[in-house]
């Protein structure tokens, strides 16, 4: 997108997740499959500032040196799928289907 500074893509400044492995659950509803939440970093391994994990964790560090906690519900996510475009287009797999 054109204008857009975090992640622009002309200028190579694509986004990395960094897996926070201590983060790792088994989904007993989801058969042989695990949740893992990541931290977004830049190129340079730097945090993402405007992440949500990174928005996070200053506020929970600012809050702390006051003798505060804060408390609020985030869900960010993607799917990670094993074929390729064309075996999804045969599969009938349509992104406003995707919930």
């Amino acid at each position: 997108m054109d204008g857009f500074k975090l992640a622009y893509w002309k200028k190579g400044s694509a986004i990395r997740h960094a897996a926070d492995l201590s983060t790792l659950r088994v989904l007993p509803w989801l058969p042989a499959t695990a949740l893992v939440l990541c931290d977004y970093t830049h190129h340079d391994g730097k945090l993402v500032e405007e992440a949500p994990r990174s928005v996070s964790a200053t506020a929970d560090d600012l809050l702390g040196r006051k003798k505060m906690a804060s408390s609020l519900p985030s869900e960010l996510e993607f799917f990670l799928f094993n074929n390729t475009f064309h075996e999804a287009f045969v599969a009938g797999y349509r992104p406003d289907t995707v919930e």
